[in-house]
This record gives structure tokens, sequence and C-alpha cells, in this order.
């Protein structure tokens, strides 16, 4: 398999993968760690150990697929959940919840994005994911939902 492939398949990976760790860890036992970004913004949150800890995994596999020749995959799998880190905090942490003011405060085709990402502080519930934020609907199965598209 070719690296942009396998950097393509771990990125797109990581959007159920990062979804599921906040529905069933982040609101589960890791609550504790996750909490304090339900809450009053401060510069930091114990929340951040989640991500660091993705690209701490990020880094080892780096170094084994750059000092490896038969391990070379794991560095394009490591490209590409760093590419999807890249994306999640530039939506996530910068544009939604505006932690370093690098972006205008209103971009409207990320709009969907942030009203999808605020339902579910409002509510605790779906959608978990932020770059493709799914909710189960009762009706219509899986999808956006009426009140996250413009």
């Amino acid at each position: 398999m070719s690296g942009a492939f396998l950097t393509l398949v771990a990125a797109l990976a990581m959007e159920p993968i990062a979804a599921w760790v906040h529905r069933f860890f982040g609101h589960g036992p890791g609550w504790s760690l996750h909490v304090d970004h339900h809450q009053p913004r401060f510069r930091w949150e114990r929340n951040d150990l989640i991500p660091l800890g993705f690209a701490g995994l990020a880094m080892v596999a780096f170094a084994f697929g750059a000092a490896q020749p038969g391990l070379r995959w794991l560095f394009w799998i490591a490209l590409g959940v760093t590419i999807y880190g890249g994306a999640y905090g530039l939506i996530h942490d910068i544009y939604i919840h505006r932690r370093l003011p690098l972006l205008p405060a209103r971009v409207a085709v990320l709009e969907p994005w942030r009203r999808a990402h605020l339902e579910h502080h409002e509510r605790g519930t779906a959608p978990f994911g932020v770059l493709l934020p799914l909710r189960p609907h009762w009706r219509w199965g899986w999808g956006w939902g009426p009140s996250a598209l413009p």
C-alpha cells in the first residue's frame, strides 16, 4: 500500500475513533478529564490530555516508522493521525471554542460545525464527532440533523 493511501485512511478513520473515545471514554470513565471542557473556559483543560494521548501515540509511531524500514507503514498512519489532529484543532479549538484568536469569529462555511458542537455542549448527547458531527434520529437514521444544517 502506498504511503498516501495509508495516510488518507488513517486521517479518515480518526473521526469515528475520536467520536467513539469522546462518547464512551469522555462521557464515561474519563468524565473527570472531560468535564472541564463542558464548563466555563480556561486556557488549559484536563481534557487536553486526551488529544495529547493521541499525539503521544503518533510520535511513537513516527519514531518506529522512521527508524525501521519494515515498520514504515506506522509513519504514514501517524501522519494521517497528525493531519486529523490539525484539522480537529483548527475546527474545534480555534474556531468553535475560540481558544486562539487565529480565525474570524464567524466563517459561514464552518457554522454548521459550530452549531452541531454547541448543541452537544447544551445537551451532553450526540453529536460526539467534530469534523463529521453525526447524530442518530429516530425518524431518519444517522445524519447531521436539522439544527446542524444551514
